[in-house]
């Protein structure tokens, strides 16, 4: 069965998942340019869990968020923690982004907006599990990503704890903003002019790439 187990060298809990081993790995189809039957294309819609979310245009999906059938944490799962393990309590979703069999680059506006909606929606309708303290997504694009699925999808984790390292960098952006009176966002900007895009309500930047010694 599933678990989190902490990790008493590095002071952190990892997720110990064997299910995970059982997934199908396209990555022999998607070199040879043979897929099998893409289990996120329309039609194939059996072969994945019930809906948690849908998006229709026309009488038809645009966008399904459904439970990981290799999950490795689930909300039907036991909920506990003890010395040096944890239930495999959680959320493992999966957002099918699109009904097109395409790359991620290719996708058009509205199915960035669909993309990004969905996750918004699966953010707050998770939020009012009190037992989950942390949520992430994630998107492997790619073999070299490690995607064993071609189908463009970005995948969900909501953890009934906070990593040790996300503790540690709230920790670092409090104490920088009671040092400096601005936030450490602000200053890294004065020092990396890396916008991508600024409105008055949010602004975004590409983190910059360092190698450290």
């Amino acid at each position: 069965m599933n678990s989190l187990r902490y990790d008493l060298l590095r002071d952190e809990y990892v997720i110990i998942a064997p299910n995970r081993l059982h997934r199908p790995d396209m990555v022999y189809e998607i070199k040879t340019k043979y897929p099998k039957v893409c289990p996120f294309c329309p039609g194939n819609e059996d072969m994945s869990e019930k809906d948690i979310l849908r998006f229709e245009k026309n009488g038809k999906w645009v966008l399904r968020v459904v439970p990981n059938k290799f999950r490795s944490l689930g909300i039907e799962n036991p909920y506990y923690f003890k010395e040096y393990e944890a239930g495999s309590y959680g959320a493992h979703e999966i957002i099918i982004d699109t009904n097109r069999h395409i790359k991620f680059f290719e996708f058009e506006k509205e199915e960035f907006i669909n993309l990004f909606k969905a996750i918004k929606l699966r953010y707050f309708d998770l939020k009012n599990d009190k037992k989950l303290k942390y949520f992430t997504c994630f998107k492997n694009e790619g073999i070299k990503a490690g995607a064993t699925q071609s189908h463009p999808h970005t995948q969900i984790l909501a953890l009934p704890l906070i990593p040790v390292n996300k503790l540690k960098e709230l920790e670092r952006y409090k104490t920088f903003f009671e040092e400096h009176g601005k936030t450490i966002f602000e200053k890294y900007l004065e020092i990396e002019p890396l916008r991508t895009f600024e409105n008055d309500e949010f602004c975004s930047f590409a983190k910059s790439l360092q190698v450290c010694f």
